[in-house]
């Protein structure tokens, strides 16, 4: 069992991947951007801590647009 691991792990190359990348599309719309930040501050009570990197873009996009004021981004921004 022992030289079994050892082979594996010196060849361990062979068995790993390079992962997918995660790459985040973010919409345009105002609309859009507003309702998947409403799902994701959702996911985020309900304990999900995956969702922070998305949440930050959202925010970014909709501050971009001026759809949100800096007082807003900065709550935001502490909250999440």
């Amino acid at each position: 069992m022992e030289n079994i691991l050892r082979n594996i792990w010196r060849e361990r190359s062979k068995y790993e991947g390079q992962g997918i990348p995660s790459t985040i599309v973010m919409p345009s719309d105002p609309d859009a951007l507003v309702e998947r930040l409403e799902l994701l501050l959702a996911s985020k009570v309900a304990s999900n801590t995956g969702v922070r990197n998305e949440l930050a873009s959202i925010c970014d996009e909709l501050l971009r647009q001026k759809m949100m004021n800096k007082k807003q981004y900065k709550n935001l921004m502490i909250n999440i």
